[in-house]
């Protein structure tokens, strides 16, 4: 079991509000998908919502770095649920209204829908910083994994909900079920004051961070790029990701191939990602707490590597409902691992401007590689299987450059 430091009940509330947040997000991640395509009829409204999601971000994320390193990290993390709380009464007033006068209801959910992903480019770098000030660093990893838990398990959750709901023929509850859960996980960051916040100077008014916002970078930039262990693994944080979005490309034809085209296998391998995320989680933080999170980074690596070159030999079904789990664990194990590489090795006063820089190096490296995989897809799954195998290779062998330079976390700093 984990053990939190005193005072435990800080570190326990905060997995509380990212459950909150998480079982939320997976309830109106499916029930705003499901009120765009019966407005519109369409698909594509949903994903112009993602893609504005990640331009906002790109186009706020110095902004919100700046602001999460300037003030209190539960104030800010509260206040954005209180804005995805408001997106989701907002969604059910238009539901019941049809939108407001002149605006149709398409319209109105996509310009609330950007305003939801507006605040999320704060609360990302806060989610980010939020962890180091709430649990003794030689534990940062264990903490990490137990969130890793809370995000996978609440969206599962959420979006199994929200399924059965949409099912039942209404909208509204669960877009309303999800605004007071966000509104729940709001309270808990507000209330929950964070004993290990690193001793910064006051943030000052918002007009002066706001002014400062292009010097403050400096910093951060001149950190990332000149400490090698942190270079190399801001290069290769996307890995994880182009799995997580090639394995979302490959479900329909996987169901076509080796389930007959039924496509409702769709929800199976990604019920079984998240099982195999659940686990991946538990098993980092029940076995393999004592493994320096570098080696931990490694060995995520490798069983989605192993992963990606089994579906190439394997044709069963339940073959492929194991390697998705076995895909989801391994991410769990990586992503976790890396994340807490960086909250470690990068100075605690500009860990909101290093979720940004992480988030836009994720970006990178899955826009760049995506096409590459996609354009494989086209001609042939199997070797798309087996080059994205190959990527997580290249992936491996540039973690192993800076692991001579890192110790186990637990070596390098003092737990109490």
């Amino acid at each position: 079991m984990l053990k939190f430091s005193q005072p435990s009940n800080n570190a326990i509330a905060i997995l509380a509000g990212v459950f909150s947040n998480n079982l939320a997000l997976g309830i109106y991640t499916l029930s705003l998908g499901k009120l765009l395509f019966d407005a519109s009829g369409a698909v594509q409204h949903f994903a112009t919502i993602m893609v504005i999601e990640q331009v906002l971000f790109v186009l706020l994320g110095m902004l919100a770095g700046n602001i999460v390193d300037s003030f209190k990290t539960s104030l800010i993390a509260g206040k954005a649920n209180l804005v995805f709380a408001l997106a989701c009464f907002l969604l059910v007033a238009c539901v019941y209204t049809g939108g407001p006068e002149g605006i149709s209801l398409t319209g109105a959910s996509l310009m609330i829908g950007m305003m939801f992903s507006s605040s999320r480019a704060f609360f990302r770098p806060a989610l980010f910083r939020m962890p180091p000030e709430v649990v003794s660093e030689g534990q940062l990893q264990a903490f990490n994994a137990r969130m890793t838990v809370c995000i996978q398990s609440g969206q599962l959750i959420g979006a199994a909900a929200a399924g059965v709901l949409i099912g039942l023929g209404t909208i509204e509850v669960p877009l309303l079920i999800s605004g007071v859960l966000y509104a729940l996980a709001a309270v808990i960051f507000l209330i929950s004051p964070l004993p290990y916040a690193v001793q910064r100077k006051k943030g000052g008014s918002l007009l002066k961070v706001l002014k400062d916002t292009p010097r403050s970078w400096v910093s951060p930039i001149k950190v990332a790029w000149g400490d090698k262990s942190s270079f190399y693994t801001l290069v290769t944080v996307g890995a994880d990701f182009l799995t997580i979005s090639l394995f979302n490309l490959l479900l329909a034809p996987w169901c076509e191939i080796l389930f007959n085209g039924v496509y409702s296998w769709m929800g199976g391998l990604e019920m079984a990602f998240a099982i195999g995320a659940i686990l991946g989680g538990w098993i980092l933080t029940r076995k393999l707490n004592a493994l320096a999170p570098s080696s931990a980074r490694q060995l995520g690596l490798l069983l989605q590597a192993l992963a990606w070159a089994a579906s190439f030999i394997l044709i069963s079904p339940w073959g492929f409902i194991a390697i998705a789990c076995c895909l989801g664990m391994g991410v769990a194990i990586s992503s976790t691992s890396v994340l807490t590489l960086l909250q470690a090795s990068l100075p605690r006063e500009i860990h909101g401007r290093a979720g940004v820089i992480r988030s836009i190096a994720i970006s990178v490296s899955v826009g760049v590689l995506l096409p590459v995989l996609t354009i494989q897809v086209e001609s042939s799954i199997k070797g798309a299987s087996v080059l994205m195998a190959l990527f997580l290779g290249v992936f491996m062998m540039l973690a192993i450059l800076p692991m001579k330079q890192r110790k186990p976390i637990n070596t390098v700093y003092k737990t109490e």
